[in-house]
């Protein structure tokens, strides 16, 4: 009799060993199922699209012989290019050897401004027209209010070790579309470029924008 008590002592022991495992069993399910919810909207909300709606975007008729310095409205822009590094902001051209790869963005604004695309072209890495392609011919591009401002470096750039970060701003005077199709006249939308350091110079390894802001 007292070995039938203790088998059956056992037994129940057991089960509820058994219940346990299973309850915890399903409590972890729950929790691991509510995580992989949780990460599935973050990774979402992580892979937005970069593009902005531009349905109702106008943009001016390209003029390709349109000589943009005969334009007097744009040559009252501001058409220096600001260097932001912290809380100092002063001109570009004033930033001397110190200034990191930041002195690669005349060139670059230069570039636009002449519609130089080929030039253009060689301001990036091969990584970068690989996977965006080559830029096509676009018209000179009335850029003014131009910023640049460093934001530090990047570690683990696949064959360039780091790059050098910074945010560019702009904007484009009467806005034609053959060139950025994302922001309107005289509007900016602020890309992150990555520079990296080539046997060639400075060139632009990556342009990303920030998430859910669209044009200033």
């Amino acid at each position: 009799m007292k070995i039938k008590m203790m088998r059956n002592n056992k037994k129940s022991f057991l089960l509820k060993i058994a219940i346990m495992v299973l309850c915890i069993m399903l409590l972890l399910a729950l929790v691991y199922g509510i995580a992989m919810a949780v990460n599935q909207q973050l990774q979402e909300k992580r892979n937005e699209s970069d593009e902005i709606n531009t349905d109702n975007f106008v943009y001016y008729f390209p003029d390709w012989e349109e000589n943009i310095w005969q334009d007097e409205d744009y040559i009252e822009k501001d058409r220096t290019i600001y260097f932001q590094n912290g809380a100092e902001t002063y001109p570009l051209s004033d930033i001397g050897s110190e200034g990191r790869g930041a002195s690669f963005f005349m060139s670059y604004v230069d570039a636009l401004i002449e519609g130089d695309y080929e030039a253009l072209n060689h301001m990036y890495t091969s990584e970068y027209t690989d996977k965006n392609g080559l830029f096509e011919p676009f018209t000179k591009q009335k850029v003014y209010n131009v910023l640049v401002s460093y934001k530090g470096t990047a570690e683990g750039i696949d064959g360039y070790g780091k790059a050098e970060v910074f945010d560019l701003s702009y904007y484009i005077m009467k806005n034609n579309g053959t060139f950025r199709r994302d922001i309107e006249s005289n509007r900016s939308r602020t890309q992150i470029i990555y520079l990296v350091q080539t046997n060639e110079g400075y060139k632009i390894y990556e342009v990303c924008y920030y998430k859910n802001r669209s044009t200033e």
